[in-house]
């Protein structure tokens, strides 16, 4: 592989916009990797950042860095500021569960005392199918469940609500990224 020369340091706002949705994409292309790799932990980490960064790269048209950063990693309330700012809230809630699950994720980025009793994780690449809850002899475990296909429709929906042209991104990833971008999406031909 020859050197690549990536040069940032731009206070353009719209290059800062789409630094934003850059950085969602790559999250976004590694995650899928990461779940056909069956590292469904790490996986569900870098959709969380997907989404983050892709809602915060439409957020920016209204808010300031600063701003943003005062969200920190708060999908929910990222996901609400973003319904608001495009006043549709009521179809975008049919997505509210996948905000839900992937934030979920978030309390378990660094192990601590919540990995000592276990968790429950359930992964599907489709829609629609959800696992048994596993208990133990204390009780239901935490619940974790990766959806690849909900999150693909998730990320699709909010590059669409915000006018961003995915194939923009499409062309800056090499052919093996690409691979896993469109392996199993059923949204392949939007990328």
């Amino acid at each position: 592989m020859s050197g690549i020369d990536m040069r940032f340091g731009t206070e353009e706002p719209e290059m800062v916009r789409v630094e934003f949705f850059r950085l969602g994409f790559q999250y976004y292309i590694a995650g899928r990797f990461a779940f056909f790799a069956s590292q469904f932990l790490v996986a569900a980490a870098l959709f969380h950042h997907a989404v983050e960064m892709s809602i915060k790269g439409h957020l920016f048209t209204a808010m300031s860095l600063a701003e943003l950063r005062n969200f920190g990693h708060d999908l929910p309330r990222l996901w609400e500021a973003f319904k608001q700012a495009l006043a549709e809230s009521s179809p975008l809630s049919a997505y509210d569960h996948v905000i839900q699950s992937l934030h979920k994720f978030e309390s378990i980025r660094y192990p601590g005392p919540e990995f000592s009793r276990g968790r429950d994780l359930f992964v599907s690449p489709t829609s629609g199918i959800r696992g048994e809850i596993v208990e133990d002899h204390i009780g239901p475990l935490p619940r974790f469940d990766v959806n690849l296909e909900d999150t693909d429709r998730l990320v699709r929906e909010i590059f669409r609500r915000s006018s961003v042209n995915p194939r923009f991104h499409t062309g800056l990833v090499p052919p093996e990224c690409k691979e896993f971008l469109t392996k199993q999406n059923p949204f392949a031909d939007d990328w």
